[in-house]
């Protein structure tokens, strides 16, 4: 995992063709989206619902860029196990100076588990996969957005939502 800040974020983005605000640049953006919420299922299911799509579903075969957006409400014990989990990968700065995490495919496991702990802590975070193209937006641990221009992550993601019973919603 490599830290990297909201301007190295937003190049490394840029130079794959991703888009780094989907939602305000939905006019401009993705062709096809997808969302639903998670208020209604238990985290352990979103917690599943996610590592199943990234492991087995999508299976990212490149980068991945996890960009941690809103931590507002935040604990000293949430920051604890984050600044403990970066810390691991030799990062000293702080969330506020690199709050985008840049994995290798082979670190997927470590990307979910971060991700999931932003569900967890009820903070918002982006996800983004340049293969295949799919950006996946976490708002608070309650609703999930997903963008792409391509249709069949997006049917890929449909599929895992029925298998992990999640709300069904229609594409935007």
């Amino acid at each position: 995992m490599k830290a990297l800040t909201f301007e190295e974020s937003n190049d490394w983005l840029a130079s794959v063709g991703v888009k780094h605000d989907p939602f305000r640049e939905k006019a401009k953006g993705a062709q096809y989206y997808l969302t639903g919420a998670l208020t209604d299922v238990s985290r352990s299911v979103s917690f599943a619902f996610v590592r199943n799509l990234l492991v087995y579903g999508l299976m990212p075969s490149g980068d991945v860029l996890l960009r941690i957006s809103d931590w507002s409400l935040y604990q000293k014990d949430e920051m604890s196990v984050i600044d403990s989990f970066r810390s691991s990968f030799g990062e000293c700065r702080s969330l506020n100076e690199a709050n985008g995490h840049l994995f290798a495919s082979a670190e997927m496991d470590h990307c979910v588990g971060l991700f999931n702990l932003t569900f967890a802590y009820g903070w918002s975070s982006y996800l983004y996969i340049f293969n295949p193209s799919l950006t996946f937006f976490n708002w608070e641990g309650e609703m999930f957005e997903f963008w792409s221009e391509q249709k069949d992550p997006i049917i890929l993601v449909q599929k895992y939502c029925q298998k992990h019973n999640l709300p069904k919603r229609k594409n935007a």
